[in-house]
């Protein structure tokens, strides 16, 4: 009795000491703006909690979402274990963090309007398929299921190609005639984004599926597959619908 009881303290205490490091490591990552790993880490996090109770829905809806997070964590603490300092501390952590998803869907959807391309051209493919990568996990939780690979890719390039024509817009609206001044500087940066953000970046995402950045493959995994056709369509009515507006709104200006 002695030996196990000595065994179930252990395992109590590396449990509450994989909490606390998820936990720092999850405020860690969204402090750094860096989503999906926010995103992945949390959902591991749930996944844990979800090993032990079953008392928190949004903890086991995201520890179900993604079946190879779900299942690389479970393997490690297969055995509930009831302990009134683990309850204690898991339901203190879970009140702690259960309004994050919002605030990393947040953050993701303010990435994607900005332009991935303004400071590194070349690594800006990363930080918008974060943000993508971390929309679908989070939106999908409940429905993970049940919503087909097309149906998530086709929000996602919804969310994509909406978000940079937002983005768009709101230079539109810098260029005035009495801005004149700062017409080049807004020009500039418009191409910029129709060059990165919506040429190059979308192939190198939802196509090649590969581009430079640290944790570029580890964000791949958790995006669905795209048709390229789709893909191509979505550029070519974007650049369709956008360009005369751009043309238009220069001779206006210069």
């Amino acid at each position: 009795a002695t030996v196990a009881a000595a065994s179930k303290s252990a395992e109590v205490q590396k449990v509450r000491r994989q909490l606390s490091e998820m936990t720092r490591s999850v405020h860690r990552a969204l402090d750094r703006n860096q989503v999906h790993l926010a995103t992945t880490t949390l959902m591991q996090l749930f996944c844990v909690i979800a090993t032990h109770t079953q008392n928190y829905p949004l903890a086991n809806s995201l520890a179900a979402a993604h079946e190879a997070i779900s299942t690389e964590i479970m393997e490690k603490s297969k055995v509930a274990i009831s302990d009134p300092t683990l309850q204690t501390q898991m339901r203190m952590i879970f009140f702690q963090v259960q309004t994050l998803p919002r605030k990393i869907v947040k953050s993701s959807r303010d990435n994607l309007l900005e332009a991935a391309s303004y400071e590194n051209p070349t690594m800006g493919a990363e930080r918008s398929a974060a943000a993508l990568a971390s929309l679908d996990l989070l939106s999908s939780s409940v429905k993970h299921g049940s919503s087909s690979t097309s149906d998530r890719a086709g929000l996602l390039l919804d969310a994509y190609f909406d978000s940079k024509a937002h983005l768009l817009g709101s230079l539109f609206n810098q260029l005035t005639v009495q801005a004149a001044d700062k017409a080049e500087g807004i020009l500039s940066k418009i191409v910029l984004i129709l060059q990165h953000d919506i040429i190059v970046h979308p192939y190198e995402i939802f196509i090649l599926r590969k581009f430079p950045g640290a944790n570029a493959a580890a964000v791949m995994e958790t995006l669905p597959f795209f048709d390229p056709a789709a893909v191509q369509m979505r550029v070519t009515k974007f650049l369709a619908s956008h360009l005369p507006n751009i043309r238009t709104k220069v001779k206006s200006v210069l």
